[in-house]
C-alpha cells in the first residue's frame, strides 16, 4: 500500500513525498528489490542525492540477486530429495 502511495507521488514529481512512502514499505517489506529500486529512482530526481541514488540501486541488485540465488537454491533442493 505505501508503495503504491509512493508511485503515486513519483508520478506527480513530489519526489520527497515519494521517498518518504517508499522508506515506509522499505520497513514493511525489506526484501523487495523493487521499492529499493524506487527508492533510488525518486533519489536520483533530486539535487546533491545521486550518491543515495547509487547506493539504492545497488541494493536493489543485491537483493533481486540473493532472491533469485533462493529461488535456485530452493528448486535444487527440491530435485534432490525427489519432489517436483
Amino acid at each position: 500500500m505505501r508503495s503504491i502511495a509512493g508511485l503515486a507521488a513519483a508520478q506527480q514529481q513530489d519526489w520527497k513525498l515519494a521517498i518518504r512512502y517508499f522508506l515506509d514499505a522499505q520497513k514493511i517489506d525489506p526484501d523487495a528489490s523493487q521499492v529499493w529500486f524506487n527508492l533510488g529512482l525518486a533519489s536520483s530526481k533530486l539535487p546533491d542525492h545521486e550518491f543515495r541514488a547509487i547506493a539504492w540501486f545497488k541494493d536493489a541488485r543485491t537483493l533481486r540477486s540473493l532472491t533469485a540465488q533462493g529461488r535456485q537454491d530452493r528448486t535444487q533442493r527440491t530435485r534432490a530429495v525427489g519432489v517436483a
